[in-house]
């Protein structure tokens, strides 16, 4: 087998490269080794890939590509979610020099299939959940065999490629106008990520993490969120949500620095941290700071309670794909965070000028000056026209005739955005040219401008200015997605008090859906909307659409599959008024049938659908439908949380910890498996081929002490960075009832506060309660390199206990993508503190790993487990 490929590179530093040597976009790569390359969030844990993973599964990607005769310069559909296969995928077809035409994950097979034909594909590479029942070509799941790496070396595999070679066909979002393929070649690809290279020496020595919310089917996602953070050694992080709860966990959880978003993501997450209560005055953030006029103050108030959601590790965000709206820019200003906002068009290859704000000094507005080697230049009417290097030589065939004429004589592209120009060269958006809304008098309207007025407002969740004919002339129409409750005629008047005469809002219409159609970077389509609202006009000149139908009871009853039934339970809860809801008392397990695990997942769909914060919330056994709606509609600090901790006390998780528990935890452990018991660990036949991080899943659990035992078993290698995970749920102890002696809640605090700590990390995942945060907790620690020592069948006493499986394990698992290592007691029944002079014999039996993939179910998982505990018993 020849040498990983990131071994074939030379490793002595950055490795120049220049069009006229280049092979392979992954030659832009650094040689990082073990360093984080990719990596994908999902709603309790993230799975990653180093950069030499990320070499050798590029490498294998071209072997497959070669193996199944796809030659260079034929193009490949690459229809699947933001992963870290994504990205070999598209550096393996580069390396091979196919051309390679994403599609977004969302988009329908009638739409892919159309693509397909369109573009000749002769392959549609896809993630598990696409449907490709459909297609007739050849198809590929992101997923290949380690074996096929075998045969090949990078000499057979690299296909050289020049400049002026087509690299992808990208899609435009198709926001004004029907979508158009981009062909995007090497040349435009490397004249992006240039300019970049120049910081790839620091970050070599500071590394950084980014999370990317951009599709990667997308220009600013592949260039944004793929090309440009690789190439200068970043570890990119994908997320499987863009709800804003999850994105500001994901940030805090995992130490992300970089932010990488479109204007619709940051504007949610800026609306939900001003709606964060604000200490104990009855007050949101927003409120507060809007009531102080002092810039100093504003900037103490921010920087702390933004920090308070984020962490300390985040402190950049970089925006583009439209334009961000004036208040958000300013919170993000005063709240002491830098901000860049890009713009640029996907015939642009995502970026032609970038403005950078720090927290000290920047220019609010901007959309900044244009980069290195390009050029940009403003047509009379304002129009911003852009060449150089970046520039796509033109679109793919299928494209109607007139789309042909792609740049001007001077080579220069018309991009039909709006903008001026100050005396320092920075340039300032105004809108897009199609949009212009000319009213009766001859104004002009910007739709941009009044959408940002409307934005700001509590009620609105989000909205779109067009223009609709009245009289012969253009009037301003608002359509708004409002939240519940709210009165659209007073949101317009207070909007209409902010505006210019020319830009008054004449007329509304509530939108009745769940959200706007949009693009796949969350951009609502324009043209989809206006033409709704005006057969809506036309079918009832006088009345508004019907509102939105609302789940009924019945309806979740008779829900065929149980991800059905949770969404609408999530809808029920969260947007039916609470005088129209009935069946209150019908309990979430006794009578609706929810598991533990449904109800975590019911909650994240709470949180994704009604914008509220459940994360505390503890969600007792016996809870009903009122319980869980009134949490849901009960600001924050009204909420129940409880008292039972899911992790542990604060300076355990510190340095202070750490350096405590480097010297009790080997002694501790050692002296009591000297004096105490007799651990014999037993292998199996083949040897132990594991490294940390792991997942260790033990049973019978039967005393305290059984994770001491883990413990000495273990090899020294694999017991640096453990953490014990407890399933007992100790709140009836922690909680002030008369039933719990207070020499009882006394102990179990000591044990709580000081004795474990002493020995080990830990979190605790009870049945029901603080189940979520135990789980975020433990995938934070995941991250960080901890591997978890597990009792998913609990205390194992009785034998109406061996059917027990928790299933929180087995989903860490699958959203890790750790391997499970299965370990099965006997004798450790008679474990004891104190010391024997005939000590007990405690067999400590490891099973074979258990590797996990992301298309497995929790039943799977466990089921395989089980078979391994029935192997070893």
């Amino acid at each position: 087998m020849p040498a990983p490929f990131h071994r074939q590179l030379a490793d002595s530093g950055p490795i120049r490269v220049t069009l006229e040597t280049l092979h392979s976009l992954i030659e832009l790569l650094p040689t990082y080794g073990e360093r984080r390359a990719a990596g994908l969030r999902q709603e309790f844990g993230a799975r990653w890939w180093s950069y030499q993973r990320l070499y050798q599964e590029t490498f294998g990607v071209a072997a497959l590509l070669k193996r199944r005769g796809v030659r260079p310069g034929e193009r490949i559909v690459l229809w699947a979610p933001n992963t870290p296969e994504w990205v070999a995928f598209f550096l393996g077809a580069s390396l091979r020099g196919v051309v390679v035409v994403p599609v977004d994950e969302g988009s329908s097979p009638t739409h892919v299939r159309q693509l397909v034909e369109q573009v000749d594909a002769v392959l549609v590479a896809h993630g598990p959940a696409q449907d490709i029942s459909w297609c007739e070509r050849a198809t590929q799941p992101l997923s290949w065999q380690e074996d096929e790496l075998r045969e090949s070396s990078f000499e057979d595999l690299a296909v050289p490629v020049g400049p002026n070679d087509p690299a992808v066909i990208l899609y435009t979002s198709g926001t004004t106008s029907q979508p158009k393929g981009v062909v995007l070649t090497h040349g435009n690809l490397v004249s992006e990520i240039e300019p970049f290279r120049a910081w790839r020496w620091l970050l070599r020595i500071i590394p950084c993490r980014v999370l990317s919310l951009s599709p990667l089917s997308h220009t600013q996602g592949l260039m944004l969120g793929l090309c440009v953070p690789l190439a200068i050694g970043l570890s990119v992080l994908y997320s499987a949500s863009v709800d804003p709860m999850h994105v500001i966990r994901t940030i805090r959880q995992q130490r992300v620095t970089l932010l990488v978003a479109v204007p619709r993501i940051q504007h949610l997450l800026v609306k939900t941290l001003r709606q964060r209560p604000y200490e104990r005055q009855g007050l949101t953030l927003g409120e507060r700071v809007r009531t102080i006029r002092s810039f100093l103050l504003r900037r103490h108030i921010l920087f702390l309670a933004t920090h308070a959601e984020f962490g300390y590790w985040f402190w950049a965000l970089l925006v583009g794909g439209a334009a961000l709206p004036p208040d958000d820019e300013r919170f993000w200003f005063e709240s002491g965070y830098f901000l860049a906002q890009g713009y640029g068009l996907t015939e642009t290859t995502a970026i032609v000028s970038i403005n950078l704000i720090t927290p000290f000094f920047g220019h609010l507005g901007s959309i900044g000056k244009p980069l290195q080697r390009q050029k940009v230049r403003l047509a009379e009417d304002g129009e911003i026209l852009v060449g150089g290097p970046n520039v796509s030589p033109g679109y793919a065939e299928g494209s109607t005739p007139e789309d042909q004429v792609f740049t001007d004589r001077n080579g220069f592209l018309h991009t039909g955005d709006l903008a001026r120009q100050d005396s320092s060269g920075r340039l300032y958006f105004v809108g897009r040219k199609k949009d212009i809304i000319v009213t009766g008098e001859g104004f002009n309207v910007y739709p941009d401008e009044v959408e940002a007025v409307l934005n700001r407002m509590a009620e609105v969740r989000d909205a779109v200015v067009i223009g609709l004919e009245q009289d012969g002339h253009e009037e301003v129409h608002a359509v708004l997605l409002l939240n519940n409750g709210a009165d659209a005629a007073d949101v317009v008047r207070r909007a209409n008090t902010e505006l210019e005469p020319h830009q008054t809002i004449r007329g509304w219409t509530v939108w009745p859906g769940g959200d706007f159609p949009r693009t796949s970077l969350l951009k609502a389509k324009r043209q989809a909307v206006t033409a709704t609202v005006q057969r809506w006009r036309s079918e009832r000149p006088l009345l508004r659409p019907a509102a939105e139908s609302r789940p009924t009871l019945q309806a979740i009853r008779e829900a065929t599959s149980r991800n059905q039934r949770l969404a609408l339970l999530a809808q029920y809860l969260t947007r039916l008024p609470a005088e129209q809801r009935t069946a209150e008392q019908l309990r979430l397990v006794g009578d609706l049938g929810l598991s533990s695990l449904d109800l975590i997942e019911l909650l994240t769909l709470m949180e994704a659908t009604g914008q509220v914060d459940l994360q505390h919330v503890a969600v007792a056994e016996d809870a009903t439908l009122a319980d869980l709606g009134t949490l849901a509609r009960m600001p924050e600090p009204a909420r129940s949380r409880s008292r039972l901790p899911a992790r542990e006390p604060g300076w355990s998780r510190g340095p202070i910890g750490s350096l405590v528990r480097a010297v009790t935890q080997p002694f501790l452990i050692g002296v009591w498996a000297s004096l105490c018991a007799r651990v014999v660990p037993t292998w199996p036949a083949k040897p132990l081929t594991i490294s940390q991080p792991f997942i260790l899943a033990a049973a019978p659990h039967r005393h305290w002490l059984d994770g001491f035992a883990v413990y000495a078993a273990l090899p020294r290698h694999l017991r640096k960075r453990l953490m014990v995970v407890t399933n007992r749920d100790f709140h009836e102890y922690f909680a002030p009832s008369p039933g719990v002696p207070l020499s009882i809640r006394l102990l179990v605090g000591l044990v709580y506060h000081v004795l474990m700590p002493l020995v080990f990390r830990f979190t605790i995942l009870p049945g029901f309660g603080t189940t979520r945060v135990g789980l975020y907790e433990t995938g934070a620690l995941l991250d960080r390199g901890y591997s978890l020592i597990t009792f998913p069948k609990g205390f194992f006493f009785l034998p109406q206990d061996v059917q027990h499986h928790d299933p929180g394990v087995a989903l860490m698992a699958i959203q890790t993508q750790l391997p499970i290592l299965p370990v099965w007691f006997d004798g450790n029944h008679a474990l004891r503190l104190r010391p024997r002079r005939n000590r007990p014999r405690i067999e400590v039996h490891f099973g074979e790993p258990i590797p996990v993939t992301p298309d497995m179910t929790p039943g799977e998982v466990i089921a395989k487990v089980e078979a391994a505990f029935a192997r070893m018993a």
